[in-house]
């Protein structure tokens, strides 16, 4: 089976056009294209190829109104997600503080470097540096009661008298809070809401 094209007139007047003639087969038969048929089916595959002004700006008003949405909320994400790790790492300070004084069998110290950008410091009886907590420009700390400075013993006790529900550490970051409470001798765990039991 073949195509011919070939140039055509329409009667009473001469115009351009093609004539497709089926050749070869059982049957033939032959079509009349216009120009205008060509341009129409061009202008047709063209139109289907990318999409229209009005169409992306609606699909940028869309975009828009989502973003506008979801920040809030990721924004919020984030500052849990540095007040967890802060007071994660303050609990594994204090942790890392009464281990040392009970394998030293002696005093150790976990104190403030800045608590208004969440760092400390950890030392030895010797004030050798144990542990140093890198200042941050996003989390603070402020230190409620007693816990200003806390000392572990060699029992692995919080030195002077029992620490009471007072005496905590709040890590802070926007709208985002947690306490790091502590236990009669100095063990301690984080609180998410309310005041530390």
């Amino acid at each position: 089976l073949a195509l011919l094209l070939a140039p055509c007139a329409v009667s009473g007047r001469s115009t351009a056009c093609f004539r497709r003639q089926a050749v070869g087969g059982p049957f033939s038969s032959a079509v009349i294209i216009s120009p205008d048929d060509l341009r129409g089916r061009t202008s047709t595959m063209r139109r289907s190829l990318g999409f229209t002004l009005t169409e992306m700006l609606i699909a940028v008003t869309v975009l828009a109104v989502l973003l506008m949405i979801a920040t809030p909320h990721f924004r919020t994400l984030i500052e849990r997600n540095r007040v967890v790790t802060t007071a994660n790492d303050l609990i594994a300070a204090l942790l890392t503080a009464r281990s040392e004084a009970i394998n030293q069998e002696a005093t150790v110290t976990l104190k403030s470097g800045d608590w208004a950008s969440a760092s400390w410091t950890v030392v030895d009886a010797d004030n050798e540096l144990i542990i140093y907590h890198v200042p941050s420009e996003t989390v603070s700390i402020t230190a409620h009661g007693r816990v200003a400075e806390v000392s572990y013993l060699s029992s692995g006790r919080a030195s002077g008298a029992a620490l009471t529900n007072a005496d905590y550490f709040s890590v802070e970051s926007g709208s985002t809070a947690r306490k790091v409470c502590m236990s009669g001798i100095g063990r301690p765990f984080i609180v998410s809401e309310g005041d530390c039991p």
